[in-house]
């Protein structure tokens, strides 16, 4: 169900206000877990793949996964590894701070 609803996703792109470029991972505050979301999508062939992990404030790893699927847009390949990374992060915990290199996801 959701795949559909995905794939009619109608998303209005806008530029982003301001941008902010990490040269490190910042862990979040005590008692909130830190979810960090990537999506790529191969140059030369059909595919696609999507990851993310949840780690706490001591760095420690809590959860993490891969997945790959059929080559789609940059933009939905990131959505999707966000929606992904949300569905998994409120199964299992309350508190989520959420960090990903889309811009346009963040903002």
């Amino acid at each position: 169900m959701w795949a559909r609803s995905y794939r009619d996703l109608d998303v209005k792109m806008k530029p982003p206000r301001t941008m902010r470029i990490l040269s490190s991972w910042s862990p979040p505050e005590t008692s909130w877990i830190k979810l960090n979301s990537d999506g790529a999508v191969s140059t030369i062939g059909q595919s696609a793949s999507i990851g993310g992990v949840l780690r706490d404030s001591n760095a420690n790893w809590f959860w993490g996964y891969t997945m790959s699927f059929d080559k789609e847009s940059v933009f939905k390949v990131e959505t999707r590894a966000m929606l992904e990374d949300l569905f998994i992060a409120w199964e299992r915990v309350q508190k989520v701070e959420v960090e990903c290199d889309n811009a346009l996801l963040m903002n």
